[in-house]
């Protein structure tokens, strides 16, 4: 763990707690709250400083030296290269060896390969579990967010409904409410859940949550959530409806 400048060694703050990240990542969602709590106890002052080494003194390696794979995707969406629109109708990508990868220092590359720069920006994408062709919506079962200084974790299924606050989002969860900065747009894009609905300029509701309806309004969790004007056409068409207050097919 880095805090402040200073690394702690995760097997001597707790005993739970494994000394590889590999390890980690295959037990992620056993480990992850030990070591939420672990870090906030030595940020509180209630580890020695002197349990640290300073970040400059060591040698830093890869987080994940030995990946179990290693894929590099392509997207070249803002640069000059000529690409056809059905390059972006599937993934593209190619392997690389898992166990070249390096940490911080320098990179030695062959005399070749320093003829032409070419900047690159790649990402590392961890998704903490076991899978294979595993869709984007379903990636994860839950999401973090930081709210009131502390990082929180939410389950997907929970999430009752979302309003928007100004530059602030409310999301509401099983029996809890938290508050984040930013837009309602933002926070959609951010958790990335195919069962959230936009239903007016200010909230968003989770399908699964929804108790009842009718042409105005929506229930989720005895809350009634109005259904704005030009949002319900899409609100209906997903239950098979009309959208009109004369259309034969409502149910009500």
């Amino acid at each position: 763990m880095l805090i402040d400048g200073k690394l702690y060694d995760t097997d001597l703050m707790h005993p739970n707690l494994p000394g590889s990240m590999n390890m980690f990542l295959n037990y992620w969602e056993d480990l992850y709250d030990i070591a939420q709590t672990t870090e906030n106890t030595i940020e509180e002052g209630r580890v020695s400083r002197q349990h640290g080494i300073d970040y400059g003194s060591v040698e830093v390696l890869a987080p994940v030296p030995h990946a179990t794979s290693c894929r590099i995707g392509n997207a070249f969406r803002h640069t000059s290269f000529n690409v056809i629109p059905e390059f972006y109708q599937y993934p593209v990508f190619y392997f690389v060896n898992h166990n070249s990868i390096k940490g911080a220092g320098e990179i030695y590359c062959m005399p070749d390969h320093l003829e032409n720069l070419d900047f690159e920006l790649q990402l590392a994408v961890v998704i903490s579990k076991p899978g294979k062709n595993i869709k984007a919506e379903n990636a994860d079962d839950y999401f973090y967010i930081k709210s009131d200084n502390s990082i929180v974790k939410i389950r997907l299924d929970e999430i009752l409904y979302m309003e928007a606050d100004g530059n602030y989002v409310h999301i509401v969860a099983g029996n809890e409410k938290f508050t984040v900065r930013l837009s309602l747009t933002q926070a959609m894009e951010k958790i990335h859940y195919s069962k959230l609905l936009r239903i007016n300029r200010s909230m968003v509701v989770n399908v699964d949550a929804i108790q009842s309806f009718n042409k105005e309004q929506v229930m989720v969790a005895k809350h009634e959530i109005s259904i704005g004007k030009n949002y319900k056409g899409s609100f209906f068409r997903l239950f098979g409806l009309g959208h009109t207050a004369a259309d034969d097919r409502f149910p009500i």
